[in-house]
């Protein structure tokens, strides 16, 4: 018990979810929101789904406050607070202070809830539309997922998925394009 605590590891911070304060400033967040975000708790269970849970979750934080703590602080702080079992311990095994945005956080939530290799054609393409509208964001794990790829002796049967992908963007771009020629034709 004597050298337990000259260990200075155990002084570090080991939060995976590290959000920079805003301007300096400490914000308390009342039990009662930490318990309204309890009510409704993500599992990682395969019938649940990730994405519908994200919604409820941005829904509620769209309805509280806390001080004055920006939106994306707050969501960071809180999310934790919604996930129990598998999903919690794979908060938990992510390295210290390795996501500092609500952006990131979803991002990586939602890559964790499954991958290519262990999806149905049709699941594959739903995971690639929700990622695609992430905006392409990389995601912590992203060099270990790749290695997982590449190292499948089947990656050749993704060739369809690649593809759809691949179309995917191409669109996004498109739209991007068209929405700014449509600004362009007519400033406010």
């Amino acid at each position: 018990m004597g050298d337990f605590d000259s260990n200075p590891t155990l002084l570090i911070d080991r939060n995976p979810i590290q959000p920079p304060l805003p301007e300096g400033r400490s914000y308390e967040i009342s039990p009662e929101i930490i318990g309204l975000v309890k009510q409704n708790q993500f599992q990682g269970k395969p019938q649940e789904n990730p994405l519908e849970h994200i919604d409820a979750f941005e829904e509620i934080c769209g309805t509280i406050s806390a001080g004055g703590a920006p939106k994306e602080y707050l969501k960071c702080k809180l999310f934790s607070f919604t996930l129990t079992g598998k999903a919690l311990r794979w908060v938990k095994s992510l390295p210290a202070q390795s996501i500092t945005t609500w952006k990131e956080y979803k991002v990586a939530f939602l890559a964790s809830n499954g991958n290519f290799m262990t999806k149905t054609v049709t699941e594959a393409k739903i995971l690639i539309e929700n990622l695609a509208s992430s905006d392409s964001d990389n995601f912590i794990g992203h060099e270990r997922a790749v290695k997982a790829i590449n190292s499948d002796p089947y990656r050749d049967g993704y060739s369809e998925i690649k593809a759809m992908m691949a179309e995917i963007l191409r669109n996004q771009g498109r739209e991007v394009r068209d929405k700014e020629k449509l600004i362009e034709l007519n400033p406010q």
